[in-house]
C-alpha cells in the first residue's frame, strides 16, 4: 500500500467511460476534480474504443473489448488488469455494475494486493445471486443515498460498518445559448411548462407523467419530455389519444440541459426506480420546485413541502394535486424553488463530493476507515 509520501493508485474498471448515466458521469466528475498531487486515477474500459464516444483526455484508459461476459476476452481482460494491479501496485480498485464488477473483483482478488471498493448507486434488483457473492469478495462499497445503503444491507448482505455514502456532486453550467427557447419550442410567452428529464424507457414510467398532464384543469400547460429511447413513437401516440399532443414537445438534448431547465416552472420525476436521480438534483440547482415519486433516493434530495413533494409510488392522484397547487400559486412556488437552490448547492456539491470520497481513499489505504 501507498506510504503518506506517495500517490494513491486507483485503477476504475466500468463499462463505458463516455458521459452518458449517472454513473458515468459521476466517475467522470471524480476523476476531472481528483487532486492528482495525492492521488492517480487510470481506467479500464470494459468495452471497445467508440469512435463517436467523447472519453476525457486528462486520464489513461486502457480499453478492453469485452463485449460478451463469458468469453475468452473477458479471461484476458481479467488476467491484463490483474497484472497491471501488480505491476503498478495499485492500492485501491474501484468496479461497477455486474459486468465490470465481475471481472474487476476477480483481478484485484487474484492481484492480492489492492482493496476492492464497489459502487452501488441504484436499487436494480437483478442478477441478486452474483451481486451478493460479488459483495463477500469486495473491502468496502460506496453508496449515494441512504436508501440504497440499506438495499445493499439487506439484498446484498454487505457489512454495514464498510459502506460510505457519498452524495452525487452535480454542477448546472450555464449554456448562454439561444438556441433552446419557448420561441424555438413553439411554447406561448407567459404559459405554464411543466417538464420531465427522462429517457424514454419503461421505468421512467412517462406514461404516467402524460396522465397527469391530461388532468391539468389548466388546459394552457405545455409539457416538455426531455430525452430519448425506444418508447418514443408510443408516447407520442398516447398524448394524441389524450389530447395534449399540441402541448407537448418531445425533445433530446444533453449540451444545453441548462437551459431547458430555465424554461420549466415545476420538474416531475415519475420514475419507479432510482438510486439518486441527478435530475431531481438538477431540478433542484435550477431553482425548480420537484414533484416525484418516492423511490430510491428522491426523499433525500427533496424535503417534502418545503423544496418540493414527495408522493408515493404510482399515487398519480396526489401528483395532480400537487402540481395543481404549484401552478396555482406562483409565490408559493418561487419560494420553494428557492429553498430547493440553497438546499441542494450545500448538499450536492462537487467539491463537497470529490472531498469525501478523496479521505475515504486515504482512510482505506492507511488503514483508518471508521464509518459515520
Amino acid at each position: 500500500m501507498s506510504t503518506p509520501s506517495q500517490k494513491i493508485k486507483i485503477a476504475y474498471v466500468i463499462d463505458n467511460y463516455i458521459p452518458g448515466g449517472g454513473s458515468e458521469n459521476q466517475l467522470i466528475t471524480l476523476i476531472n476534480h481528483l487532486d492528482r498531487t495525492r492521488f492517480e486515477p487510470c481506467v479500464f474500459n470494459m468495452r471497445g474504443h467508440w469512435s463517436q464516444g467523447q472519453y476525457p483526455d486528462n486520464c489513461p484508459v486502457t480499453f478492453l473489448n469485452v463485449n460478451r461476459l463469458y468469453s475468452p476476452r473477458a479471461l484476458g481482460a481479467i488476467q491484463k488488469i490483474t497484472q497491471f494491479i501488480r505491476d503498478e501496485q495499485v492500492d485501491i480498485v474501484q468496479v461497477y455494475f455486474v459486468d465490470s464488477r465481475l471481472v474487476g473483483s476477480l483481478a484485484a482478488r487474484r492481484a492480492r494486493r489492492a482493496k476492492l471498493v464497489y459502487c452501488r448507486r441504484d436499487l436494480g434488483m437483478t442478477h441478486r445471486w452474483l451481486r451478493r457473492r460479488l459483495a463477500r469478495m469486495a473491502d468496502y462499497c460506496i453508496v449515494n443515498a441512504e436508501r440504497v445503503r440499506q438495499m445493499v444491507v439487506d439484498v446484498e448482505q454487505f457489512p454495514a460498518d464498510r459502506i460510505e455514502v457519498i452524495y452525487n456532486g452535480v454542477a448546472l453550467k450555464p449554456d448562454g445559448s439561444p438556441e433552446i427557447t419557448r420561441q424555438s419550442l413553439q411554447i406561448p410567452e407567459g404559459v405554464p411548462i411543466v417538464g420531465v428529464i427522462a429517457n424514454y424507457r419503461p421505468v421512467k414510467r412517462l406514461d404516467r407523467f402524460l396522465h397527469v398532464a391530461s388532468s391539468l384543469s389548466n388546459k394552457e400547460t405545455h409539457f416538455l419530455l426531455i430525452g430519448r429511447g425506444q418508447l418514443e413513437a408510443e408516447l407520442r401516440a398516447q398524448a394524441e389519444a389524450l389530447g395534449i399532443a399540441d402541448r407537448c414537445r418531445f425533445f433530446s438534448t444533453v449540451d444545453h440541459i441548462r437551459d431547458v431547465l430555465d424554461l420549466l416552472t415545476i420538474g416531475v420525476s415519475t420514475s419507479e426506480s432510482e438510486g439518486l436521480s441527478n435530475v431531481v438534483i438538477e431540478y433542484a440547482l435550477a431553482g425548480k420546485p420537484a414533484v416525484a415519486f418516492d423511490v430510491g433516493g428522491n426523499s433525500e434530495i427533496i424535503d417534502d413541502g418545503r423544496t418540493g413533494y414527495i408522493i408515493p409510488l404510482a399515487d398519480e392522484p396526489l401528483m395532480l394535486q400537487r402540481i395543481e397547487y404549484l401552478l396555482a400559486n406562483p409565490e408559493a412556488r418561487l419560494e420553494m424553488g428557492a429553498e430547493a437552490r440553497v438546499y441542494s448547492s450545500e448538499k450536492f456539491d462537487v467539491k463537497t463530493m470529490v472531498h469525501r470520497t478523496e479521505s475515504f481513499y486515504e482512510r482505506v489505504v492507511n488503514g483508518e476507515f471508521r464509518n459515520k
